[in-house]
């Protein structure tokens, strides 16, 4: 009788055991399924959008762009297109991952082959930093990035030359007229100091003002002006480059989240001459 009475209390209690081992493993799974859940929400960006840049055909009929001086490349027409992740940080900022590829779809192909043309796929440098709208005021806004490239995908120059520090970014100055009509300019720059090379730490730039015209919700117009140039180390001195270029671009918004933009771009170096012209492309949206 007393064997009984110890084994149903050895059963009584490792069964209470078991329950308690059981508990506390579901509450464990349960605690870590929601930890788990909770990191990969971190980890989700609040909005991946993406834009890309189709340049070519010519305007002449030739399926190779014209350069800015009116002559063909014969690299055949290609693409830069980036993807951006943006994270929110506050209501007017966000955390920016961006990768970056270019493509060609007429590239000259080498060896046996080289007669060929050839579908070729490159990762450009890739950015991170932030975004933000750093000032605005009724019709008055001044938005934009400041970010850096990876040191890991950058070329092959600033690779050789130890590129140390590239802040940089692209701005948008702009004010709104009408409900309709807006003005302003984008500028870009980026600043590059290297630790193995002799030559001056040159800062890239571009002025960029425009003019911009919505007929409705689906479709606007842009007019612009691009003039790229270069300030040399200290700002002594700034020299403009002779790409110098005017463009008509026309938006489409096919959906909420995508926008097609055909643009025609003429040179200086050509007069604005329209068979000496490109016909490209802007492509824009979001994913979510």
């Amino acid at each position: 009788m007393k064997r009984k009475y110890q084994l149903l209390l050895g059963l009584a209690l490792s069964g209470a055991c078991m329950a308690q081992t059981s508990g506390t493993t579901n509450l464990s799974t349960s605690t870590v399924g929601k930890n788990t859940f909770n990191f990969l929400k971190k980890l989700t960006p609040d909005r991946i959008s993406h834009f890309s840049i189709l340049s070519g055909p010519s305007l002449d009929g030739d399926t190779n762009p014209n350069s800015a001086d009116g002559t063909q490349d014969t690299d055949g027409m290609s693409s830069w297109n980036q993807v951006s992740f943006g994270y929110q940080l506050t209501e007017k900022t966000r955390f920016v991952f961006n990768p970056r590829f270019t493509m060609n779809f007429n590239q000259p192909t080498t060896g046996k082959d080289g007669n060929k043309r050839g579908f070729e796929v490159k990762m450009a440098s890739w950015v991170t930093g932030i975004a933000s709208t750093w000032y605005s005021n009724g019709k008055l806004t001044f938005s934009g990035g400041l970010n850096t490239t990876f040191g890991t995908l950058l070329s092959e120059t600033d690779n050789d030359r130890e590129l140390e520090m590239n802040p940089g970014g692209f701005q948008v100055l702009s004010y709104q007229a009408t409900n309709a009509l807006s003005y302003g300019t984008w500028l870009w720059g980026r600043y590059r100091k290297y630790g193995n090379y002799d030559g001056d730490n040159k800062m890239p730039i571009s002025i960029q003002p425009f003019v911009s015209y919505s007929l409705n919700d689906k479709v606007s117009f842009t007019t612009f002006y691009a003039q790229n140039g270069t300030i040399e180390r200290d700002a002594k001195e700034t020299t403009w480059d002779q790409d110098q270029n005017l463009n008509f671009l026309m938006a489409y918004q096919l959906t909420k989240n995508l926008s097609i933009q055909p643009l025609i771009t003429l040179y200086r170096e050509t007069n604005y001459d329209l068979a000496q012209g490109n016909l490209n492309f802007w492509i824009s949206g979001r994913f979510y």
